[in-house]
C-alpha cells in the first residue's frame, strides 16, 4: 500500500511540475472551493438533522446554537411558523449549495481545458522544434497519441481527479465529524467497517490499474498506427488482398482494449455496490443499536435521518474517491511518458535558441556554400554516414551529388537543410556557419523531395503550404506555377487553384505531384533550390518534363539535385560522387565518365553511354 501511494505521489509531483506558474495558483483555488464544498455538505447534513428534529418537536429549535434564539423570535414561538421558516431556509441552503457546486465543476472543467490545451500546444510545438534525429526513433502514431491523449490524461485523469479525491476526502471527513459528535459509538462501529472495507479494495485493485494504464498506452500507438498503416497504403493492400492481415490487426487491438475497458468499468463499480450494500446493513445495525439503547422514538427518528442522508451522501463519496485513485494510476502511467518529454522538449532550450538564433543571426549568401570535413554517424550504426566530406558549391550554379545506395547523399541533404548537426566539421556559406543561423540560411532553401507530402487541400493551399489562405500572395503563386510548368495543368482545372486534390493529392498524376512540390519550394522565392531524389519514381516522359522545370531555373537558383538515375545530373556545372561518406570525385558529367570507373558503371546501368 505504502508503494502505492508512493506512486500517486510521483504522479501527482510530476502532473504539478508540467503546470505554469499562474496554473498553479489557479488550481490552489480549487481546493479551496473544495474546502468550501465540504463545509456546506455537512452544514446540510446539520439541516437536515435539525429539520427531523423540529417535525418531532418544534420546541426544540430553542436549544439549536446560533440559529435557534433567531428562529424562535422571528416565529414568536408559534410551532407551525417554527416548522414554515426552518423548512423553508434549509429549502433555500439546499439550492444555494447546489449553484455552488455547480460552479466549482464549471470552474474545475475550466481550468482543466486551459492547462489542457496549453500542454498539447507545448508538446506538439516541442515535437515539430526537437531535433530531427529524435524522429529516427520515435513513431508518429506514439507522438500523436501522447499530443491527443496525453494532456488530457494528465489534468483530467490525474490532477482533476486528485482534486475532486481531496473534494470527496472533506466532505466524508466532515459529515463524519456531524455524525461522531452526534453518536460517537454508532459511528465508530458502523464507518469503521466500510473504511476497513474501502482499504482491502484498494490494496487488491492498484495493481490491475497500474497495469491497465500502461496496457492502453501502448494498445492507443498500435491502434494509431495499424490504422495509419493500412488506410495509407490502401493501394497495395488492395492489390495484394492484405484486408483481411489488417482487420485481424484492427481487431485484435479493438479487443484488447475492450476487455481492458470492461474490466475497468467492472472494478470501478463494484466497490460502489460493495459500499451500497453495506451501507443498507449499517443502517440496520444502527436502529438495532438505538432500540437496543432504549431511546425514545423521536430520538430515534433524528439520528436515523441523520445517519440516512449522511449515508447516503457519504456513499458516491466514497465510491468517488476509490474511482479517483483507481483513475489516478491508470492515468500515472500517461504521466510518466508525457513528463519525459515535457522535460526533454519543452523545457529544453534547444527549439527556442534554433528558432532564436535565426531571428537574431542574419545570413546572407553570395558566395559559396562550403563543407568542411562532415562527419555524421547514426545513433546505433556502426560506422558513420559521412566521414570527412568536403564540397564547395559556388552562388547560382547547378551541382549535382550522386553516388551508390548508402553512400551519403541524403544525410548530406539532411545536414544542407540543417535538420541535423554535423558531429564534426562544419557547413558554411560566404564563411559564416549556419549553426549560428540555422533559421535566416532555411528561410533561403526551397526543398523538393522525393515523395512530396499534399495536403487534403486545394492547389494553393498546397503550394503557398502553411500560409492562411487570406495571406496568399496571388503574384507570387502565379510564379511559382509558371516557373514549375504547371500553368497548362491548372488551366484545364474548371476551379483553377481553389480545385480540391484529395487525400495525398490522389487526383493528380505522379508529375503533377511532384511540380506542384516544386511550386511549393518556388512559392517563398527561394536562393537554393535542392531536390532530393526528386525524378526517381518517376516515368521517362514525367521525369523529362521536370528536368525541363529544373532547366528552365538554371542561372536564377543555387540548385543541389541529388539522383540515383543519372539522366537529371548529365547537365550540371558540377558533380560530386561519393563513396563511404567522402567525395571519391568531381567534375563534369563527362570527366567523372572518363575518370571514375564506379560512375562510368552506375551510367551504363542507367543506359546513358
Amino acid at each position: 500500500m505504502s508503494e502505492s501511494l508512493g506512486s500517486i505521489y510521483s504522479h501527482l509531483v510530476k502532473s504539478l511540475d508540467m503546470l505554469e506558474g499562474g496554473e498553479r495558483w489557479l488550481w490552489a483555488m480549487l481546493i479551496v472551493l473544495s474546502l468550501f464544498a465540504s463545509g456546506l455538505e455537512s452544514m446540510a447534513a446539520v439541516a437536515v438533522y435539525g429539520l427531523v428534529q423540529i417535525l418531532g418537536n418544534p420546541q426544540s429549535a430553542a436549544g439549536f446554537p446560533v440559529v435557534g434564539p433567531v428562529l424562535i423570535s422571528i416565529s414568536e414561538g408559534q410551532p407551525q411558523q417554527i416548522i414554515y421558516i426552518f423548512a423553508g431556509s434549509v429549502m433555500i441552503f439546499f439550492m444555494a449549495k447546489n449553484l455552488f457546486l455547480i460552479f466549482q465543476k464549471f470552474t474545475q472543467e475550466n481550468y482543466a481545458i486551459r492547462s489542457t490545451v496549453r500542454l498539447a500546444d507545448q508538446l506538439f510545438r516541442g515535437y515539430l522544434h526537437a531535433p530531427y534525429d529524435m524522429h529516427f526513433h520515435r513513431n508518429s502514431a506514439e507522438l500523436v497519441t501522447n499530443v491527443d491523449n496525453g494532456p488530457d490524461q494528465v489534468f483530467r485523469r490525474v490532477l482533476l481527479e486528485a482534486v475532486s479525491l481531496i473534494s470527496e476526502a472533506l466532505i466524508v471527513t466532515g459529515l463524519l465529524i456531524v455524525l461522531f459528535v452526534s453518536e460517537p459509538k454508532v459511528t465508530l462501529f458502523t464507518f469503521g467497517i466500510l473504511g476497513t472495507v474501502m482499504a482491502l479494495i484498494l490494496k487488491t485493485t492498484q495493481k490491475h490499474f497500474a497495469n491497465w494504464g500502461h496496457q492502453t498506452i501502448q494498445l492507443l500507438k498500435n491502434f494509431l498506427m495499424s490504422a495509419q498503416q493500412s488506410l495509407g497504403s490502401l493501394k497495395v493492400v488492395k492489390v495484394l488482398g492484405r484486408e483481411e492481415f489488417f482487420l485481424r490487426q484492427f481487431h485484435h487491438i479493438r479487443l484488447e482494449r475492450g476487455r481492458i475497458q470492461r474490466n475497468y468499468a467492472v472494478m470501478t463499480q463494484a466497490p460502489r455496490l460493495l459500499v451500497e450494500t453495506l451501507l443498507v446493513v449499517g443502517m440496520v445495525m444502527v436502529v438495532l443499536i438505538l432500540v437496543g439503547d432504549q431511546r425514545e422514538q423521536k430520538d430515534v427518528l433524528s439520528v436515523i435521518g441523520l445517519f440516512a442522508y449522511s449515508g447516503f451522501r457519504i456513499m458516491p463519496s466514497f465510491s468517488r474517491i476509490v474511482m479517483c485513485l483507481s483513475n489516478i494510476r491508470v492515468g500515472g502511467q500517461f504521466v510518466e511518458v508525457i513528463h519525459k518529454d515535457y522535460v526533454r522538449y519543452c523545457q529544453a532550450p534547444h527549439h527556442e535558441a534554433r528558432g532564436q538564433e535565426g531571428s537574431l543571426s542574419h545570413l546572407d549568401f553570395r558566395r559559396e556554400i562550403v563543407l568542411e570535413n562532415v562527419f555524421y554517424q547514426y545513433p546505433g550504426a556502426e560506422s558513420p554516414a559521412l566521414n570527412g566530406l568536403s564540397m564547395t558549391i559556388p552562388h547560382g550554379t547547378t551541382i549535382g551529388i550522386a553516388g551508390a545506395s548508402g553512400s551519403g547523399k541524403s544525410t548530406t541533404i539532411d545536414l544542407l537543410l540543417g535538420l541535423l548537426n554535423p558531429q564534426k566539421g562544419r557547413i558554411t556559406v560566404d564563411g559564416q556557419d549556419i549553426a549560428a543561423s540555422l533559421r535566416s540560411w532555411q528561410g533561403k532553401i526551397g526543398y523538393v523531395p522525393q515523395e512530396i507530402n499534399l495536403l487534403d487541400d486545394s492547389i494553393a493551399a498546397n503550394i503557398a503550404f502553411g500560409v492562411p489562405l487570406e495571406q496568399v500572395d496571388l503574384g507570387k503563386l502565379s510564379e511559382a506555377i509558371r516557373l514549375a510548368q504547371l500553368v497548362d495543368v491548372i488551366g484545364e482545372l474548371p476551379e483553377g487553384t481553389a480545385t480540391m486534390i484529395g487525400e495525398r493529392g490522389v487526383r493528380l498524376s505522379g508529375g503533377q505531384r511532384q511540380r506542384l512540390g516544386v511550386a511549393r519550394a518556388l512559392y517563398h522565392q527561394p536562393e537554393v533550390l535542392v531536390f532530393d531524389e526528386a525524378t526517381s519514381s518517376l516515368d521517362g516522359k514525367t521525369e523529362f518534363e521536370i528536368s525541363q522545370a529544373i532547366e528552365g531555373l538554371k542561372g536564377q537558383k543555387t540548385i543541389i539535385l541529388v539522383a540515383h538515375r543519372l539522366s537529371t545530373l548529365r547537365n550540371c556545372s558540377r558533380l560530386f560522387f561519393l563513396q563511404d561518406g567522402a567525395v571519391a570525385s568531381q567534375g563534369t558529367f563527362t570527366e567523372l565518365t572518363e575518370n571514375n570507373d564506379k560512375f562510368r558503371q552506375l551510367a551504363d546501368l542507367s543506359s546513358l553511354q
